[in-house]
């Protein structure tokens, strides 16, 4: 016997009425094989139950497929982008306004800032420290972002930045590569580090 629900064959095989389902339900394509065997559930009852059965199937497939679309459009890299453009303002007001310690907590609390010439310096108070040697110069920094890559764990962002002196006299010209680090569901520098495009004075 053979019956059409929604698009679906069904096939029946070895069929004594009354019936109930005792092996198998598997779905193909296109076909849908019930073995069945003799028992006590009647016809009408047993057509109800496959079509439940084959509706809460159906339902669950499509449950799972959305689920996974959502798992791997979770993280967007232009939404990150905007993340670290608007830390990057922060960074530069802080600097602006000398607030070494504004300046300090844009880093994750295991951060590190890698200068050119000397040893990296970690962590936030010794950052916050450094940051405010460099405040004392009173330069002005003119930094701009090239490119941002990664994912929802890690951001690296290339750039280039200048330091002019209060009459407006470019000091340096450098290039930087940043890693980013999310602490606290923000995205923080995880990486600070730079090296001068001018020679070595000798």
């Amino acid at each position: 016997m053979e019956w059409k629900l929604w698009g679906l064959r069904l096939h029946f095989k070895n069929i004594i009425s009354p019936i109930s389902v005792s092996s198998a339900l598997g779905f193909g394509t296109s076909n849908a094989y019930i073995v069945l065997h003799q028992n006590n559930l009647p016809m009408k009852q047993f057509a109800l139950l496959i079509v439940t059965l084959i509706f809460f199937s159906l339902c669950s497939c499509q449950n799972n497929s959305k689920e996974t679309e959502q798992a791997v459009s979770v993280f967007n890299l232009d939404s990150a982008r905007q993340s670290i453009e608007h830390q990057n303002a922060a960074f530069q007001t802080a600097f602006e306004n000398s607030d070494s310690v504004g300046l300090g907590n844009l880093f994750t609390s295991d951060g590190k800032m890698m200068i050119p010439g000397g040893p990296s310096v970690e962590g936030r108070a010794a950052i916050t420290s450094l940051a405010a040697k460099f405040m004392k110069m009173k330069v002005k920094r003119v930094a701009k972002t090239i490119d941002v890559w990664g994912n929802d764990n890690l951001l690296a962002e290339e750039g280039t930045a200048s330091l002019f002196d209060q009459k407006g006299a470019e000091l340096d010209h450098a290039k930087y590569l940043v890693v980013w680090k999310k602490e606290d569901g923000q995205w923080k520098l995880f990486r600070d580090m730079w090296n001068s495009d001018l020679a070595p004075s000798k």
